[in-house]
């Protein structure tokens, strides 16, 4: 067997493969295989391999296959179809998505997808926040709610006092004579035993 039935990485550096992930597009190097991009159950885009050798240049090769039944039975669509176009796709939307009329196929790609697959995307995305935001509650500790709800009172007396200021500035404004407040300071009973003492000392 001669070297060039190998596969040599120096001859054939990957390339840059735009990836994105949790709507941030991202580049990583990554060997030549044959991708294809789906949306997955969280509604981001995945490119799943479809070959298990850099030899295969068959998308329809036996791997490539099982891949693909796998993961439509899964729930993960591709990209370059509609979902509406075959049943096996269909079933896996949720119901207020299902009407309508199937795109004409053609054209649609992971940067371009067709409005139903637009549709579900965005849906897959929505729902799966409310599943992180009850995950992220239910393991919250007590302490980080404690902390939130006195952040949450801070903020309201902090409101309650610049509101009080407002009302005093508008009425300032309009010349309405506002009372002028005097305020004695009480001193506190520890202090007042201290003087007493200091006094009965000095006199005696």
């Amino acid at each position: 067997m001669n070297k060039a039935t190998f596969w040599d990485v120096g001859k054939h550096p990957a390339k840059p493969t735009a990836l994105e992930i949790d709507g941030v597009l991202r580049w990583e190097r990554r060997p030549r295989t044959l991708r294809w991009a789906v949306l997955d159950k969280a509604g981001n885009i995945r490119e799943l391999p479809l070959n298990n050798g850099t030899a295969h240049t068959n998308p329809d090769n036996p791997y490539g296959l099982h891949i693909r039944r796998e993961k439509i039975s899964k729930g993960m669509l591709p990209l370059n179809e509609c979902p509406l176009s075959r049943r096996e796709y269909k079933i896996h939307m949720p119901a207020e998505l299902q009407q309508g009329t199937p795109c004409v196929s053609g054209g649609f790609s992971r940067t371009n997808p067709c409005p139903h697959m637009q549709a579900l995307m965005e849906h897959r995305r929505a729902e799966h926040a409310k599943k992180e935001a009850i995950r992220a509650e239910r393991y919250r500790s007590q302490e980080s709610k404690d902390r939130e709800l006195d952040r949450e009172k801070q903020d309201e007396q902090t409101k309650a006092v610049v509101d009080a200021m407002q009302l005093l500035a508008q009425l300032a404004a309009n010349g309405v004579q506002l009372p002028q407040a005097t305020a004695e300071i009480a001193e506190d009973e520890p202090a007042k035993k201290t003087k007493s003492k200091k006094k009965d000392s000095a006199e005696s």
